[in-house]
């Protein structure tokens, strides 16, 4: 007995977690109770509890939603569950038959449509729309087996997935193609595209037309553009189609009843603004021929929301020409090169002197072609050298997005420059008219184009500001026209309940972008709100178009952001960010950008500085400068230091290893430092001179030997690195040198011996970039004894872990060997 009520029978088939029948001993009636076993966490039972609370005739009824407290079959105690009501019927593809009733196309295609209606308007996506998730009961279609909402890539059955699922991008039109894949499954008597190997399948789906069904020609035409590869090019919504279908009711047969749908539909579809297609396709264009985009718009015009339109039509285009689901990264430009282009010596980029940074980050960032990356530079004052760097750097496709045309562009070179263009009172009618659902008058019209400036999101925040007055047509623009994006925003923000509110707060505190748990458990943190902050919070900031989700991360705009500061709540971003470490979290990969925000004080230093140590450990020598900064001290100026000169600022790794010495750092890590710096920077003699001091004062040393030696395998003086060595344990840079020397005497048996004492080392430690290495010289070990087929393998993982670590000229290298 399951809750002291429910009699467990037998489990069932369906694609959320593990199903049981079980009966409802109070009541006697059938129920589904469903178990999230995988490490399913709080976050799920956050989303099952919005779930409970849709109603649709056409969705099974959720009863119950908690986290079982013993073990049911193989399923642990501690999974989320929730008993929904038990759908008798059979599946909508039962028996294979095919469905030649236009009324029951119809009818299917209202009730499911109207279900997806009511969650896309809870801001949920269902992410497995297909026959075996529809079941008939009646006369009716359920639509079932919700609690994908959430997952994060590529989802749900291949055969009735949408082209962009494939490429990881699920929203709520990605449920619209897959309902017409349902329909034209339920017609032909097989799925729409079929083959032999999954390749195969998700070529056909991302360059086939939707194949052309034997029904009247109004319905077959609703179901051919629900599966237009283009999401741009299918309804808006499921309510869209609700509409749609009441519309040609009367052609496939008099008196079918309208259906039921939510009061309030889903937010419009990113980039669904007239004219904005157009702009999307040209970027994706320039893209796809591999050359810079530059598109200008600030943050009313809408411009952030065209590039991910048009960067998902690029994923979309690498899906169909089979090369799988290609990466995409969207960021500032200090985000997008850290890992693989340290700041310059630690100054502010915007400096002339950093010049050279700049062009090492677009190198970096146009090097990886196996990603497209967007850069926000805005409000950055780079932007200028920015855009120069990239137009003159080689490789992958990028967009820079800036408020203005850039300055001196050469028209001849490889670039699109695209400015986004205020809308027309055509446009912005277009644009109420899909919000407000009427015609809106001319002269409101005009006022609209006033207050936003034409801007497209400036209109949209405006026009849904209106939504909840009795007549939004009465609205009188001129009192309105001097309210920005932020002052509507921060407007919207003082309306949401507490929790939603906290929520928003802590995504600033994230810096505007966090994964959804960790801004969760942030939240969370005050305990004015505490375990209030669930899903509902982010459906609430969903709704009214202050956040936005990918994938498992959520996001909020500049405008959003800039708003938070203004709206006079009681906890201010950094102070949330410090109550959220204080409460205990140990990821520090999680809390990097708290603690790069939260007040640091003498009870905090610590924890910055050991999880600035943590962080460069795994070559993020950036973010560790960044963290060690913040802290007084000889430690944190010896972190700093170090992670200087991880990033190739080695002159300041320098001055900052002199000043930890004097701070009362280690003298001997410190020297060593300064020493290991100035080899780097290529002054040989002077770390040569440093270093055999301080190999005379401490020789058995582990650090100072390994650095030593290390620096007379540069010089060529490989028994003299092999003395200093001697017979120390070998590891780290001790491990490394002794190979090289042994590498170079033609010792091979000794060097493999050593690079395999690196690798072990460096895997021990975490240190990705190290075991890279480590692999790379191995390599070179096999390479060198004829073993080719070895060589290459050693070579291949060696760029892959370098790669990842961001050590871009090492991977590169191995990549040349390979």
């Amino acid at each position: 007995m399951f809750l002291g009520r429910y009699q467990i029978g037998e489990r069932t088939s369906g694609s959320f977690g593990h199903v049981f029948a079980v009966i409802d001993a109070e009541t006697a009636e059938p129920r589904a109770l469903k178990l999230a076993g995988n490490g399913a966490d709080t976050l799920l039972l956050d989303e099952l509890a919005v779930l409970a609370r849709l109603h649709h005739p056409s969705l099974p009824r959720v009863f119950e939603v908690g986290r079982t407290t013993e073990a049911i079959a193989d399923v642990p105690a501690g999974a989320p569950f929730f008993v929904a009501e038990w759908i008798a019927g059979g599946r909508c593809d039962a028996d294979g038959r095919r469905w030649t009733d236009p009324r029951a196309v119809w009818s299917l295609l209202a009730d499911v449509a109207g279900a997806l209606a009511v969650i896309h308007a809870a801001g949920l996506v269902h992410g497995d729309v297909g026959p075996q998730n529809i079941l008939l009961s009646g006369s009716r279609a359920i639509l079932v087996d919700l609690g994908l909402a959430m997952a994060a890539g590529a989802r749900g059955t291949p055969a009735y997935m949408a082209p962009e699922a494939f490429a990881g991008r699920v929203e709520p039109r990605s449920d619209v193609y897959s309902l017409g894949a349902t329909v034209a499954r339920l017609v032909l008597g097989h799925p729409p595209f079929e083959a032999a190997t999954l390749g195969e399948l998700v070529h056909a789906v991302a360059t086939k037309p939707a194949p052309a069904l034997p029904l009247p020609a109004p319905l077959a035409d609703l179901v051919a553009r629900l599966m237009a590869r283009d999401p741009a090019m299918r309804p808006s919504s499921a309510l869209a189609i609700l509409d749609e279908l009441d519309q040609i009711a009367a052609a496939i047969a008099p008196g079918l009843e309208r259906r039921a749908r939510p009061s309030v539909g889903a937010p419009p579809a990113p980039a669904s603004w007239p004219g904005a297609r157009e702009l999307a396709d040209a970027i994706a264009r320039g893209l796809e021929a591999g050359r810079v985009q530059i598109v200008v718009g600030d943050a009313a015009s809408g411009a952030r929301e065209l590039v991910d339109s048009a960067l998902l039509a690029w994923q979309i285009a690498r899906v169909a020409e089979r090369d799988g689901a290609p990466a995409i990264a969207i960021g500032t430009l200090d985000a997008l090169a850290a890992g693989r282009v340290g700041r310059a010596g630690g100054r502010d980029a915007s400096d002339a002197s950093a010049a050279g940074w700049i062009e090492l980050a677009a190198r970096a960032i146009r090097g990886d072609t196996s990603r497209a990356c967007a850069i926000e530079l805005a409000d950055d004052p780079r932007a200028d050298a920015v855009v120069a760097a990239l137009v003159r750097a080689t490789g992958g496709a990028a967009i820079a997005i800036v408020a203005r045309p850039p300055r001196e562009v050469d028209p001849d070179a490889n670039v699109d420059v695209h400015v986004v263009a205020p809308l027309d009172d055509a446009g912005l009618a277009a644009i109420a008219r899909d919000m407000l659902g009427r015609e809106p008058p001319r002269a409101w019209v005009a006022g609209l184009r006033a207050a936003s400036a034409g801007h497209a999101l400036a209109a949209i925040e405006l026009v849904r500001a209106t939504a909840g007055e009795a007549d939004p047509f009465a609205v009188e623009w001129s009192a309105r026209s001097t309210a920005t994006i932020a002052e509507l925003r921060a407007r919207a923000l003082r309306a949401m309940p507490a929790n939603a509110r906290r929520l928003a707060i802590a995504l600033a505190a994230w810096g505007g972008r966090a994964r959804i748990e960790g801004a969760l458990a942030t939240a969370r943190a005050v305990d004015a709100v505490g375990d209030d902050v669930g899903f509902d919070a982010i459906v609430e900031l969903e709704r009214a178009g202050l956040a936005r989700r990918r994938g498992d991360e959520l996001w909020l705009d500049r405008a959003t952001r800039d708003a938070i500061d203004s709206i006079g709540d009681d906890l201010a971003p950094a102070a949330l960010a410090g109550l959220a470490i204080a409460d205990g979290d140990d990821d520090d990969d999680r809390v990097v950008e708290l603690l790069l925000r939260a007040p640091i004080d003498d009870a905090l230093a610590d924890r910055v500085l050991d999880v600035a140590a943590a962080v460069l450990a795994r070559g993020r020598g950036d973010r560790a400068r960044c963290l060690a900064a913040r802290v007084q001290g000889g430690r944190a100026r010896l972190i700093e230091a170090r992670a200087a000169a991880a990033t190739g600022a080695y002159r300041d790794a320098v001055e900052l290893a002199r000043a930890a010495e004097t701070a009362g750092a280690d003298p001997i890590a410190a020297r060593l430092v300064a020493a290991r710096a100035a080899q780097r920077a290529g002054e040989l003699d002077a770390a040569e001179a440093e270093l055999a001091a301080l190999f005379a004062r401490a020789p058995h040393d582990v650090d100072v030997a390994g650095a030593y030696a290390r620096l007379l395998v540069t010089r060529s003086r490989y028994a003299d690195a092999k003395r200093v060595v001697g017979d120390l344990p070998l590891a780290g840079l001790r491990a490394e040198a002794a190979g090289l020397a042994a590498f170079y005497l033609g010792e091979l048996d000794d060097a493999d011996r050593a690079f395999a004492a690196l690798e072990v080392s460096a895997a021990a430690s975490g240190e990705p970039a190290a075991t890279g290495r480590a692999m790379s010289l191995r390599g070179m070990v096999a390479q060198q004894r004829g073993q080719l087929g070895l060589a290459s393998d050693r070579y291949r993982e060696a760029a892959r872990r370098l790669g990842d670590a961001g050590e871009i000229h090492a991977a590169a290298t191995a990549e040349l060997n390979l």
